[in-house]
């Protein structure tokens, strides 16, 4: 343990900062401060005190949510008494799950939802929706009847709570009732853009499997199904049925995600059972959606079996992983086997709860369970994006050694190679010249190789400043060096040859050394250069000139 504290002492303070910021945070929930929310209009709880009469012709008083004995398309009725001091104006509002919907008021009819006449679909009520009715404004103490009615045995007799305020106070409150599942889906929407913006970054680079893209692609479809769970869709669509069908759609494609990021384990030993498992997804895909466009069943209709499908590809997935670590010590399988088991066993605790309870409450337990998985995975994820990125610097830097010169920071003979091997034949426009620094020998035994460096860096510095904006410079031996530029006109080549004399000269002012650089300068010749190797040797000719030009000078 105190080896272990010894190699992690980072991870040591950050858990005590973080428990000491958690009691912080405690301290300030229970310190008594004055109260600063936002001054909003409060709902008011109509959920208790709903007659209800069941087939037989019992009556009883029901508090709502609640679950009545009913079964499909069998028409369920509850009614209450609206309280005398109803707010003005108030909205009634109440949620409905894949049920049709019609509320009277003292008999007459105020609003129905799902109930159009005509509909060539059974699910013509879009899912689940908040149904919020205006009522009118002296309702006070009137009679409210709400008649339930839904195709599904699961639906069937599900009672949900009912509130009355204004529009904004109702959205406010359903809205903070949601919140639980809002922000796990925002979480999900940050973490899979993130991983799918950093799988685009490093996609090029070795090492990089799509591992990544998988577990973004995951989080994102979690996020459609979380959101369309959280059922505020409404809001932001107007249209339960294109966000109820993009939810379902979400849940198929949720296990082909899981399925490719397993098979994509190193060295997994049952990566063929995951394709075909996969195709067994798609399949399933494909058949709903037939039997939905089709009308032969509806999405609700196809939920057990698609259930059934998801637990027997769970299971599947556990046993294989499971083997493969066991059986053949994959090492790689480690990291996945615990969080794919937490996904599998959430998932499972998610069906069997939405059956249990009638599709009542559903996400809690699916939501806990993907939430912990894509954290683990993204962990795991993000160590191998940053050693990635780090033998990637790690490799630039190698590579940057290999073709610069770590004196001048020039290109070396190597990339000078590279080029040439990458222009092959075509060279038109090529211009080359050839520098060469005078007496450097000398430089070196009187004045020290310091100095010799000196000499080395400022005509290096000297090349740079005045040819580099139009090619390249390279370093190709002791006190040579090349530039290689194209498409320079006569006139800007005498230009930059007169810059270059100049800076020279202000160099050799500068230096206790005579400074002195001799250059040739050529364009390729078709007419007289085979390859770039005779202008650089035309070059070179005219260098030797010029040096021994120079040197006559100095004599003088």
């Amino acid at each position: 343990m105190k080896n272990r504290m010894r190699r992690h002492p980072h991870a040591i303070w950050f858990i005590l900062i973080t428990v000491m910021f958690a009691a912080y945070l405690c301290y300030l929930g229970f310190a008594g401060y004055e109260d600063v929310s936002f001054d909003r209009e409060e709902t008011m709880d109509f959920s208790a005190g709903w007659q209800y009469t069941d087939r037989t012709g019992s009556e009883s008083v029901l508090t709502l949510p609640a679950v009545v004995s009913a079964k499909a398309n069998e028409k369920v009725v509850i009614r209450n008494t609206l309280p005398q001091d109803i707010p003005v104006p108030a909205v009634l509002c109440f949620w409905s799950n894949h049920q049709r919907v019609k509320v009277y008021l003292d008999g007459a009819l105020l609003y129905s939802f799902g109930v159009q006449e005509g509909q060539l679909r059974r699910d013509n009520f879009g899912g689940g929706i908040w149904n919020m009715i205006r009522l009118p404004y002296d309702s006070g103490g009137s009679l409210v009847t709400v008649e339930l009615e839904t195709p599904y045995q699961t639906c069937a007799g599900n009672l949900y709570p009912v509130v009355i305020g204004s529009k904004a106070s109702l959205l406010f409150y359903i809205i903070q009732s949601r919140m639980f599942m809002l922000i796990p889906a925002a979480i999900f929407l940050v973490l899979g853009l993130l991983l799918l913006v950093l799988y685009l970054m490093l996609s090029r680079k070795a090492g990089v499997d799509k591992h990544m893209l998988y577990l973004a692609v995951f989080s994102l479809l979690f996020f459609i199904w979380l959101f369309g769970g959280a059922r505020v869709n409404q809001f932001f669509t107007g249209n339960p049925h294109s966000f109820s069908t993009a939810t379902f759609f979400a849940m198929l494609l949720l296990p082909i995600t899981l399925v490719k990021l397993v098979g994509d384990i190193q060295g997994f030993a049952y990566r063929k059972s995951m394709d075909m498992l996969c195709i067994m997804c798609y399949l399933q895909g494909f058949l709903v959606f037939f039997l939905h466009l089709s009308g032969i069943a509806d999405l609700m209709e196809t939920m057990p079996f698609v259930h059934v499908v998801l637990a027997v590809g769970g299971g599947i997935i556990v046993l294989q992983l499971f083997r493969d670590y066991v059986q053949h010590h994959n090492r790689h399988v480690k990291p996945m086997l615990l969080p794919v088991s937490i996904l599998v066993a959430s998932a499972a605790g998610e069906g069997i709860w939405y059956h249990c309870s009638h599709g009542m409450s559903v996400g809690s337990i699916m939501m806990a369970g993907a939430l912990l998985f894509v954290l683990l995975q993204s962990i795991l994820v993000l160590k191998g994006a940053v050693e990635i990125i780090r033998l990637s610097r790690q490799a630039a830097y190698y590579e940057t050694m290999a073709t610069n010169d770590s004196l001048t920071q020039c290109g070396n003979r190597r990339a000078l190679d590279e080029k040439k091997y990458s222009r092959k034949d075509v060279c038109e426009g090529a211009v080359i010249l050839v520098a060469d620094i005078n007496n450097l020998k000398t430089i070196n035994d009187t004045y020290g190789h310091a100095a010799g460096d000196d000499a080395i860096l400022r005509c290096a510095h000297a090349l740079k400043n005045t040819f580099g904006a139009y090619g390249e410079c390279f370093r190709i031996g002791g006190d040579e060096f090349l530039f290689w530029g194209e498409q320079l006109q006569e006139e800007l080549i005498g230009t930059l040859q007169k810059e270059f004399e100049e800076t020279c000269r202000r160099e050799n002012e500068d230096t206790r050394y005579p400074f002195q650089v001799a250059y040739g300068i050529t364009t390729y010749d078709s007419g007289q250069d085979e390859t770039i190797n005779d202008t650089i040797k035309r070059a070179d000719r005219l260098m030797y000139e010029h040096k021994a030009v120079v040197k006559q000078e100095s004599r003088r």
